[in-house]
């Protein structure tokens, strides 16, 4: 960092506290001089206006928040655990003192959230980010068995989001010193309702009246997700690899229990490391049933399969799964490790490109781990822009704008599959 970038920096600290105190609103490069004792022409020189000020201000809380909340986090063991942690480190960053008024991530949101504009418009896009990033802790309690298959990752993330608001508004709205407690009864008892069977490993928090039972046997046995009747089977093809074998690529069945349980137990640790990202995934049997029952209104889940010996064998899956936006979906792939090689994940990925774009949806992203160069390179290969990531330099986002122009649609998908 340069020296010019360190000062801004140090400027940038101060004004995210002054906001806290005063509101985005209130901010101005006047007050921030006074603030620091600098001249308003200095601080005119680093940022040109009152705007750019603010919003540079809201970019600052946001790399001070993810520094403090998320990164940490990761550290902890994935599904649960490391959604408890986000939610500890959560709580703590609203305790801060160093912030007299809170979060001014937060407290911005009701300065503007009526008011069109950049700043709005910033806010909301971190708000949706940070939505994303909590549905994404949810989905990987449910993939590590920790939370039942039939948890729904948005009401569970509209949930916590609520538990949040509540902690920072009695907090420094209402001066509760009780606040955060009070949230972390909530999330604990809001996290009861999810529980799946004890996993290995997973600890619940110390129990208290209104904290995680010991005993968790006494939690039913969640439901097989159900099936959507509107199977699509015009998505259904098959093709030649010239290995003597017909490669068919179709939508997953409920049907299918048993080759998606032989192909996922199959995985190496490394492909199921790279699919799931990250260790500690148990697969069972009510995970199982809920990655063949999809309902293809808002999901989809494509197979290859390969004919050996008359019997029908899986090699590969891609999947996407619409977020709460309603036009970004994202997506995940893994192939068995014998067939590494022959094009299999560029074939799912084509396939599941174009299923995306006829299901209208607008944008398709996908987190890799930093150091899987190859899924990288075959995601820059189908016209993805593969860029950083905003939990941390672990993983690259990969993000693809299915929208086009509607002459150029036809001829893309043809390219995609041919």
């Amino acid at each position: 960092m340069s020296k010019g970038e360190h000062t801004r920096a140090l400027i940038l600290d101060q004004a995210v506290w002054l906001a806290s105190s005063v509101g985005i609103e209130g901010l101005s490069i006047g007050s921030l001089a006074l603030q620091l004792g600098l001249s308003k022409s200095g601080l005119f020189a680093h940022f040109g206006s009152r705007q750019a000020l603010q919003l540079a201000t809201l970019k600052r809380a946001q790399e001070l928040f993810h520094a403090r909340v998320f990164r940490p986090a990761l550290a902890a063991q994935r599904g649960l655990p490391r959604l408890r942690a986000l939610f500890q480190n959560w709580f703590d960053w609203l305790e801060d003192s160093r912030r007299p008024g809170g979060c001014v991530i937060l407290a911005a949101t009701y300065e503007f959230d009526n008011q069109p504009g950049p700043i709005h418009d910033l806010l909301a896009a971190t708000q949706r980010e940070l939505r994303g990033g909590i549905a994404k802790g949810v989905r990987m309690a449910i993939e590590a068995g920790h939370f039942s298959a039939t948890t729904d990752p948005w009401q569970v993330t509209f949930e916590l989001f609520g538990i949040i608001l509540a902690a920072h508004h009695d907090r420094h709205m209402l001066q509760d010193l009780r606040a955060a407690e009070r949230a972390k009864k909530a999330f604990e008892r809001l996290v009861s309702t999810c529980l799946s069977k004890p996993a290995p490993g997973i600890v619940a928090a110390a129990a208290t009246p209104a904290n995680v039972p010991d005993d968790r046997s006494v939690l039913p046995e969640a439901e097989t997700p159900r099936f959507s009747p509107g199977y699509p089977a015009e998505l259904t093809s098959s093709t030649s690899l010239g290995l003597g074998h017909s490669i068919t690529i179709r939508p997953i069945r409920p049907e299918d229990l048993d080759l998606e349980t032989e192909f996922a137990r199959n995985l190496s640790h490394e492909s199921r490391y790279n699919r799931f990202l990250g260790g500690g995934v148990a697969l069972t049997p009510e995970w199982l049933k809920r990655l063949t029952c999809i309902d293809f209104s808002r999901d989809m889940a494509l197979i290859a399969t390969v004919a050996f010996g008359g019997s029908e064998n899986q090699i590969g899956v891609a999947r996407y799964a619409l977020l709460e936006d309603g036009t970004t979906c994202e997506f995940a792939i893994a192939v068995a490790d014998q067939w590494h090689g022959y094009g299999i994940g560029e074939m799912l990925m084509r396939h599941l490109i174009v299923a995306a774009r006829k299901a209208g949806i607008a944008t398709m992203i996908g987190d890799i781990f930093a150091t899987n160069m190859a899924m990288q390179g075959l995601a820059r290969k189908l016209g993805f822009v593969v860029g950083t990531h905003p939990e941390g330099a672990e993983l690259k986002r990969a993000t693809l704008e299915l929208t086009a122009g509607k002459v150029h649609v036809e001829h893309r998908d043809a390219a995609l599959l041919a």
